[in-house]
């Protein structure tokens, strides 16, 4: 991070050309405070600081260690990735807890997850357009199929809808301050973890030829296994719409064949659209306001 390095200010939690599939001279129709929309995307899925780092309490320091740098919890691989963010971050925090108010120590602050989710998305950039053509080698290259499963869990778990959830249920410990990092080592490890699994779970194409589109929300990944909101689902099988006519499923291993194996009918399609509203945030996205109405958010 250099010193010219600008803090970022508005700071997307949807990654940033997400809802470019579903919109049209950049603007899209979004249902929001209770009425359909049609305003432009640049503004979308994105809030005031929202990776801006706070100095973490004795509990977040105790917990990011046990849960991202104990080998007992932990594999290897991970510790390394977790200690090359969680060490600078301890570092410099200290440093502001002190009153340091440099340059360089308030961008690192403010900037430094913001900035690992960008490279993350610019990595994306590269893997997006095979996706869009239906490319199955991204399922089965080692390393293109690691990069997507841990996309997939990154995208689930860095929005202001899983946030506000979670942090609203810890009651003893307040991790605001150090929130957006255990955000994104959560989702790394567990999408580390899916990887490593054996036998590989299969990722699946699943395409909409349907008359009834694909909608998306501002927690564009979603759990199709968690059938109650407010609880920790036993198992999850990740359903990621990437236009309106395709999305990426990745199901526990065996399970859902109606959805992997066969044509979408339209009453699957609203089946996984009813788990997308369900599931949102504050907004729901369409190509088209007939697919929002269809659903009687107005």
């Amino acid at each position: 991070m250099s010193k010219s390095d600008p803090i970022v200010i508005g700071q997307h939690f949807v990654y940033r050309h997400y809802l470019d599939q579903w919109s049209e001279s950049k603007k899209i129709y979004a249902y929001v405070n209770g009425k359909i929309t049609h305003q432009t995307n640049r503004n979308i899925g994105k809030k005031r600081y929202f990776y801006k780092l706070g100095v973490p309490n004795d509990r977040e320091v105790d917990m990011l260690k046990l849960f991202f740098l104990d080998s007992r919890y932990t594999n290897n691989i991970s510790v390394e990735f977790n200690a090359s963010i969680i060490n600078p971050y301890l570092k410099i925090s200290s440093l502001y807890k002190r009153g340091d108010r440099s340059k360089d120590v308030k961008t690192f602050m403010h900037n430094a997850i913001e900035k690992i989710h960008m490279m993350i998305e610019n990595d994306f950039d590269n893997i997006l357009p095979r996706l869009l053509k239906k490319d199955q080698s991204c399922f089965s290259i080692d390393d293109d199929r690691m990069y997507l499963i841990v996309w997939i869990a990154v995208q689930q778990l860095r929005t202001f809808s899983v946030k506000d959830k979670i942090l609203s249920k810890i009651t003893n410990t307040d991790f605001t301050a150090s929130w957006p990092l255990f955000s994104l080592l959560f989702s790394y490890n567990i999408g580390l973890s899916v990887w490593m699994e054996k036998p590989q779970r299969k990722i699946f194409y699943i395409e909409n030829n349907t008359e009834v589109e694909f909608l998306t929300t501002d927690q564009p990944v979603i759990n199709i296994d968690a059938n109650d909101a407010e609880r920790a689902p036993d198992k999850f099988s990740w359903y990621y719409p990437i236009t309106p006519r395709l999305a990426l499923f990745v199901p526990e291993i065996g399970t859902h064949k109606d959805i992997s194996d066969n044509e979408l009918t339209i009453e699957k399609v609203d089946y996984l659209n009813d788990f997308m509203i369900k599931f949102s945030g504050i907004n729901i996205f369409s190509k088209s306001r007939k697919t929002l109405e269809r659903y009687n958010l107005v």
